[in-house]
């Protein structure tokens, strides 16, 4: 028996080994791919290293594992998962209880939070660390949060308080004697002062970057070259704007690094086009676009071309024009694809945020809760060793105590139906601000994009009003039935107001669903009856729309059936890329599906489970 006890001890110790040299090989692949700043092998990577750690881990490498693999996530564009292990590190970090690497974390993090646009949340989890590099006296660290708090305040057009930040930055940096941070200072102080248009200044700090760079023999002095050439061309210094944005190009072409390189092109065909120098212009502009398609950066790609087809409108050219047109149409299209992704992941960390930090102040108050019913439990155990005296006493406090409690749980469901309230009127500013940029555009193309983010944003703002409406579910769960109704009356007000309205009818079963999925759910039903008004119902007479919503068992199914001329299976995807590729992402977080068939008209059939 003993020896059979040895064997399994000997083969779970051996099994354990192994998977600990497979961690590490695949964590070693991934950190070198990070190096080499090839993003989707490292994510490959990562990705397999985290199949094989172990639960007996040191929390430091594990934190810092994820911390890394949030940064590739991050990279190829999944930035809500990016966050998510950014914050797994931070909670890691936390409970071994480092301050300096808890510090870094929340840095890394806030990095995070402003390239996604969270100014606020980003400049909190800054402070936090520069409060932590302060008190263990780490001011190189500490001057590095000052600068991205700067950074932060430029990206929000706040130039004052960004001048204030760097300048932080600066002093703290002269005050250790740091060349190389002292040298940035002065780049940022001046691409600060360029951005709020103050260009004597910005020329005096930029000159002293370059001095000082130069002197250090620093490879990002390339970075103040641009700075200064697109400084003056902003003055209208034609020939030294040249002179600086050519050798920013050929740094960058040495280097190496050809998206920065294609910003130097860029600055430099922008400044020939100032010169009238057209033919130049054009051949920058197409080695922006070659660089671009291959990078697929099609935010790039849409400038470079944008700058051809103003060029090639003044000449001749016609049959180019007309095929740098088309391709600068499909450039915009792939463009707001991805910032549409962005901005919906944007939108789920923000509610994420919104959620947690919920959940903490509940956590909070019942933690009160709690302890005053210990405080309870205590008197009454010491009211027994007391006589009348003593029990009164007693008495007394457990009625006091009790009408706090009740205080306290008025103020949990008063913030219940305060935070629903609220973010029903977020939801209302949103759908208010991109109604007037509609009545302002005068592209169609940008009207529809702006159109169907109204209507997303209407569908989502609906959950809010039921959750006020509807407080015996405890502000947590929807009737989809209400819901729906609503929504689709919304939406055949909205899309039908110049045409035949359809004629709509039901079939809703009382089905009470989580105010998450639901409004996710909401979302598809969004998508699903825009598509079957405006290219299903689009040349009928008399039109009908049919929604049911029935469960059967675990799964739930709804139904969008219209009597149009039914659907071309092979022309799904071209109603609208952006609303199919939001409709599948939904349903996948759903665990869903969705079917299309033709029967007197198209149907569509979506199936989730509940």
């Amino acid at each position: 028996m003993t020896r059979y006890t040895l064997i399994l001890v000997a083969l779970f110790g051996a099994m354990t080994g192994i998977g600990q040299t497979k961690f590490e090989d695949w964590k070693n692949r991934g950190e070198s791919a990070i190096l080499e700043e090839d993003y989707p092998k490292a994510l490959h990577a990562m990705e397999q290293a985290q199949r094989f750690i172990s639960k007996d881990l040191n929390p430091v490498i594990e934190a810092e594992f994820y911390n890394n693999l949030g940064l590739v996530y991050y990279k190829t564009g999944n930035y809500k998962m990016g966050i998510e292990q950014g914050t797994r590190s931070l909670m890691l970090y936390e409970r071994v209880g480092i301050d300096t690497l808890i510090a870094e974390s929340m840095y890394n993090l806030a990095i995070s939070y402003k390239d996604l646009g969270l100014s606020d949340r980003s400049m909190d989890y800054l402070l936090q660390a520069a409060r932590i590099f302060e008190q263990n006296n780490s001011l190189l660290k500490l001057a590095s949060a000052w600068n991205s708090m700067g950074n932060v305040c430029r990206d929000n057009e706040d130039f004052e308080k960004a001048v204030s930040y760097h300048r932080r930055a600066l002093y703290t940096r002269e005050k250790i004697g740091h060349v190389k941070g002292i040298a940035d200072s002065y780049q940022n102080l001046g691409s600060a002062y360029l951005e709020w248009g103050k260009y004597n200044q910005a020329e005096f700090f930029l000159k002293k970057a370059l001095h000082k760079k130069l002197s250090l023999q620093l490879t990002n002095v390339v970075t103040t070259y641009s700075s200064l050439g697109r400084l003056y061309v902003a003055k209208g210094e034609l020939w030294r704007a040249r002179s600086y944005l050519t050798k920013a190009y050929e740094l960058r072409v040495a280097g190496g690094n050809s998206i920065k390189a294609v910003e130097s092109l860029l600055y430099l065909a922008n400044y020939y086009v100032s010169t009238g120098e057209n033919n130049k212009a054009l051949e920058l502009f197409h080695q922006i676009e070659e660089i671009a398609q291959v990078k697929k950066d099609y935010q790039l790609l849409t400038e470079a071309l944008e700058g051809q087809v103003t060029l090639l409108e003044q000449s001749d050219n016609e049959k180019l024009l007309v095929v740098k047109y088309k391709g600068l149409l499909v450039s915009r299209k792939m463009a707001e694809y991805q910032a549409n992704k962005k901005e919906v992941d944007r939108l789920e960390i923000e509610y994420d945020v919104e959620r947690k930090n919920r959940e903490l102040a509940l956590r909070r108050k019942q933690s009160k809760i709690d302890q005053l019913r210990f405080r309870q439990l205590l008197i009454v155990s010491v009211g027994i060793f007391f006589l009348a005296i003593t029990a009164w006493i007693a008495y007394y406090f457990i009625r006091r105590s009790k009408r706090q409690i009740e205080h306290q749980k008025e103020e949990i469901e008063y913030l219940h139906h305060e935070l629903s309230h609220r973010t029903k009127n977020y939801f209302g500013l949103l759908s208010g601000v991109l109604k007037m940029d509609r009545k302002q555009t005068q592209s169609q193309e940008r009207v529809k994009v702006l159109d169907q983010t109204i209507l997303r944003l209407d569908a989502m703002s609906l959950v809010q009003h039921y959750l006020l409406d509807d407080t015996s579910r405890n502000n947590k769960e929807v009737e989809l039935g209400a819901y729906f109704s609503n929504l689709v009356n919304t939406l055949i007000l909205n899309l039908s107001s110049s045409g035949v309205r359809p004629r709509f009818t039901h079939d809703f079963e009382k089905i009470y669903l989580d105010y998450d999925k639901a409004m996710r759910l909401a979302i598809v039903l969004n998508e699903l009856v825009c598509n079957a008004i405006e290219h299903g119902l689009f040349h009928v007479n008399n039109p009908e729309l049919l929604v049911s919503v029935q469960k059967e068992g675990k799964q739930l199914k709804m139904i969008v059936k219209d009597n149009g001329t039914g659907i071309e299976f092979t022309s799904i995807d071209s109603y609208d890329t952006k609303g199919v590729g939001l409709v599948t992402k939904l349903l996948q977080y759903l665990g869903g599906k969705l079917t299309y068939s033709n029967e007197n008209g198209c149907i569509a059939t979506v199936q989730i489970t509940i």
